[in-house]
């Protein structure tokens, strides 16, 4: 459970990252999550539907041998944040959008000495693990 979402509310699958390794830090859930996204048939038309991606941030990268647009950012609210690593392609006229999400809490709202600290070199280490599940997608048809 996180204060913000892993898994987008149009996933068609959900890949959960086991949140057991971070017990007892500020470390919340993460996720790797698939989604078709709707109305989006172009390639401009599927970068649009996400309002939160400024589109000169955006580079290509290849995800096992498909060229797909990816961007990093994210989001927070209330002393929680969800890291963003998402990845688009428009194949066979339909919007795909794989998105790895990292979320965590301010360990500074915490009692010092309470949690452990969930730290960058942690992040890095899920982002790792769920961009392993990313390299491996492929389209079936």
């Amino acid at each position: 459970m996180s204060y913000i979402p892993v898994c987008e509310d149009a996933a068609v699958a959900c890949v959960a990252y086991p949140a057991g390794e971070y017990n007892g830090s500020n470390f919340q859930a993460a996720a790797l999550s698939i989604s078709e996204i709707a109305d989006a048939k172009t390639e401009n038309d599927c970068l649009k539907k996400d309002g939160s991606i400024d589109i000169k941030t955006i580079h290509t990268e290849i995800v096992n041998g498909v060229k797909f647009k990816s961007i990093s950012g994210g989001e927070g609210g209330l002393g929680n944040f969800l890291d963003k690593y998402i990845y688009m392609n428009v194949h066979h006229g339909e919007c795909y959008r794989l998105q790895v999400g990292i979320a965590s809490s301010n360990y500074g709202n915490y009692d010092p000495g309470s949690i452990k600290e969930f730290t960058a070199s942690d992040a890095k280490h899920v982002h790792n693990s769920l961009d392993r599940v990313v390299r491996s997608f492929r389209f079936l048809k």
